[in-house]
């Protein structure tokens, strides 16, 4: 899943900061970062481009989603752009939600090992 957040500086920018928020249905953040935060230093930029932003394996469960975006200076202190939960997007059932609750689909598995019987090897590790 990527989220591509284009830009256009009319001056050049210097160490910029990209962010993004994550809010769920009712409102509550779920997920937020930065370029910052992540370890990626951006060059100054000055222009046209593009910044992509992305999440391996997006796994949200149904509902309608919302994000906030913005570039801004290392120190926070000046925002060029800032777009606060006005672009959203909906995340429509594939069948493997099996009537969870919740906002996320993590991936999980149950293993049992019933009392005296040997643990058995669940991920290459040994489970006592």
């Amino acid at each position: 899943w990527t989220l591509r957040l284009h830009y256009h500086a009319d001056t050049p920018v210097k160490d910029p900061l990209f962010g993004v928020g994550l809010y769920a249905p009712d409102g509550h953040c779920i997920y937020g970062t930065n370029t910052a935060v992540t370890g990626y230093r951006l060059p100054d930029i000055s222009g046209d481009g593009y910044v992509d932003f992305i999440i391996d394996d997006l796994t949200l469960m149904q509902g309608t989603y919302v994000l906030s975006v913005g570039i801004h200076d290392r120190t926070a202190t000046r925002f060029y752009d800032y777009i606060d939960r006005e672009v959203g997007f909906r995340v429509e059932p594939n069948g493997s939600e099996g009537g969870r609750p919740g906002v996320v689909l993590l991936p999980d598995q149950w293993d049992h090992v019933a009392a005296g019987a040997p643990a058995t090897i669940l991920g290459g590790k040994r489970m006592d």
